[in-house]
This record gives C-alpha cells, sequence and structure tokens, in this order.
C-alpha cells in the first residue's frame, strides 16, 4: 500500500495536481498526533505529528518499478487532437456522434491510456430494479445484444451499487467516461474522411432484460 501510494503521489506531482488536503484541512492534517515509535520504558520518540511523515524523502528510500509504475510515467502515446468533446445525438436508444478520422486513427494507434474516452449519461435504476450493470457498444451490428470482453464491439461494462431502501430515490442522472475499443474490427470503415461516424449502444449485461435508457453521450480526448 505505502508503495502504490508512493507512485500515486509522484503521478500527482507530475501533473500538477494536488495529493494532499487542502488549506485547513492539511493543518489539521500535519498536526495529528502520530505517536508510533516508543523507547524501552514506553516513551514516545522521534517526530511526533503526522505531517512529520508525508514524504519518504526524509527516510531515504524508494521501491523498484512494481505494478502501477507506468501512471508515473506512461510511455510517449500518439496524441489524439486536443479538440473539445464532440456531442452526439441520441434516437431510438442508439447515439450517434462523429469523429475526426485522424483522431480515430491516433486512437486505434496508441498505447495505453487510451485517449478517446465516450461519456455515456444514464438514469439511474430504480431502487427495486435488479438490473444493474451494463456494456458499451460502439459500432456493433443492430442484431448484436451480447457481447465478451474479447468482442471488437465492447467498450466497457458499466455498473450501479446495489439497490437502495425501500423509499429511497435519486432523480439525477449518472454520467460514465468508458475508453473506445482499441480494435480496428470496430472501425471497419475507418477512412479519410474529415468525421467517421460512431454508433453507441448500452445494453444489459449478459444479453438478457431491457436496455437502459440511453440520455446523452459524447466522445472526446482523454484529459490530463
Amino acid at each position: 500500500m505505502d508503495r502504490l501510494w508512493n507512485a500515486w503521489t509522484r503521478k500527482q506531482q507530475r501533473l500538477k495536481l494536488p495529493y494532499l488536503p487542502q488549506g485547513a484541512d492539511l493543518k489539521t492534517f500535519s498536526d495529528e498526533p502520530f505517536l508510533f515509535y516508543a523507547d524501552g520504558k514506553g516513551g514516545y520518540v522521534g517526530p511526533s505529528k503526522a505531517g512529520d511523515y508525508i514524504s519518504t524523502d526524509r527516510f531515504d528510500y524508494d521501491y523498484a518499478p512494481g505494478f502501477g509504475e507506468d501512471i508515473v510515467n506512461p510511455p510517449a502515446v500518439a496524441s489524439a487532437p486536443q479538440a473539445k468533446p464532440q456531442q452526439g445525438s441520441v434516437k431510438a436508444n442508439v447515439g450517434t456522434v462523429r469523429i475526426p478520422g485522424d483522431a480515430l486513427d491516433a486512437h486505434l494507434a496508441a498505447a495505453r491510456p487510451q485517449p478517446l474516452m465516450a461519456q455515456i449519461t444514464l438514469p439511474r435504476p430504480s431502487g427495486y430494479s435488479t438490473v444493474r450493470e451494463f456494456d458499451v457498444l460502439v459500432n456493433a451490428p443492430a442484431n448484436v445484444t451480447k457481447v465478451t470482453a474479447d468482442s471488437p464491439y465492447y467498450a466497457g461494462t458499466i455498473a450501479f451499487f446495489g439497490s437502495m431502501m425501500p423509499g429511497m430515490a435519486m432523480t439525477v442522472d449518472a454520467t460514465f467516461a468508458v475508453p473506445l475499443p482499441t480494435k480496428r474490427e470496430a472501425f471497419s470503415a475507418l477512412r479519410a474522411a474529415p468525421n467517421q461516424p460512431l454508433s453507441i449502444r448500452v445494453v444489459r449485461s449478459g444479453g438478457v432484460g431491457t436496455a437502459p435508457t440511453l440520455k446523452a453521450l459524447s466522445v472526446g480526448p482523454l484529459r490530463p
């Protein structure tokens, strides 16, 4: 856990993003008593506040590279054009959005993380609904309503937490970010055209039951 915290901290520092509480919260955190080391008589020794242990630098140690290290120094990727997210339209529960062809080409050529993300807005399931997990399909034929993770049309799975207590309700819609697929089969019509149409659907995982109502979508580059 300490190594993963170290990796995440270095990633935040590289992106110039906060990794500690801000303002008064930072002072509260830093002043928190941290009585960890004791001598043979039971007396506490060494630094005594959490703020003294924020960074591993003072202890002069680090970790060998391991899982999660790629978030600190990600491999170079072919950057998709940094245009604003493209807003899509929804008709008959199918979303359509047009993306520059060169942006899709860059997306397919890139290493992780994938630069193009679909943002999908759905209403929250009712408190008694047992259907709470859905798959996102990109450019899937109309007769494809069930996929596995190795399908070229599979973008990802989104899920809501378990059902709410009786009498509780949440009317606010939920928006999920899902990376576009990276298999070229999903973009078989890809060509050197100014804009490429993408068809996006959300289906119930496992292919059984009614699809959720797709309310809005957009596609755009991954932002740091």
